[in-house]
């Protein structure tokens, strides 16, 4: 929940900050640009995000996008005090990606590691955490008509996207091992007298077991 609050808070300062922008500019294409960008990169992140997540495992996938959302808002910082349009939309939309890809990566985890079993109060903790966060998220937004507001603003929320990826990287599946179990060799399992198809059955079972052991991580 508390990274629910962290990402959301990062994600509503950006649209809170990129609606002002594009009011503000005259002409305000680049504003609208902007927009539209984050939104199409928050649907292309969250893509990208379960892909990786079968191959780095979700927990690993979540610190990334975490990251990236954090830094792109001192990209923005910079951008912003240096009137560069083009860094704002590429800033904007790397900024969406991160945040975008942290909620179904959450969702997965909420449910992979606790089950079906008390489902809709689970998940509405966590969501409890989007109000929370979006509240903050607008308040850093409003601090973003100043000069100085922005500096801080943006700083602020870099910190938080940061801290919520090194919170990432502490959590761990309640009841389970705190190392990894030790690599399953398939030779262990075959006899020189198997016949080839038990063989490659053997094989895919051991490669799916694999992969639903890296989605838990």
């Amino acid at each position: 929940m508390v990274v629910v609050v962290l990402g959301a808070a990062v994600a509503l300062l950006d649209i809170g900050y990129l609606a002002a922008f594009a009011v503000s500019r005259t002409p305000s294409l680049v504003g609208a640009a902007a927009i539209g960008v984050l939104a199409v990169m928050t649907g292309f992140g969250r893509a990208v995000a379960s892909v990786l997540s079968d191959r780095l495992g979700r927990r690993a996938t979540l610190r990334l996008a975490m990251a990236v959302g954090g830094v792109a808002q001192f990209g923005l910082l910079v951008a912003v005090h240096g009137r560069y349009s083009a860094a704002v939309i590429v800033f904007a939309g790397l900024a969406g990606a991160g945040t975008g890809a942290g909620y179904p990566l959450l969702v997965g985890m909420v449910r992979e590691w606790f089950g079906e079993d008390a489902k809709l109060s689970n998940y509405g903790l966590v969501y409890t955490g989007k109000a929370i966060g979006g509240a903050a998220g607008l308040g850093l937004a409003r601090l973003t008509w100043t000069t100085t507001g922005a500096t801080v603003a943006f700083a602020v929320a870099g910190c938080l996207g940061l801290f919520g990826a090194a919170l990432t990287a502490r959590m761990s599946q309640p009841g389970r091992r705190a190392t990894p179990l030790p690599r399953l060799r398939i030779d262990s399992l075959r006899r020189k007298d198997m016949p080839p198809a038990q063989q490659v059955l053997i094989q895919q079972a051991v490669a799916d077991a694999e992969g639903y052991s890296m989605r838990l991580q």
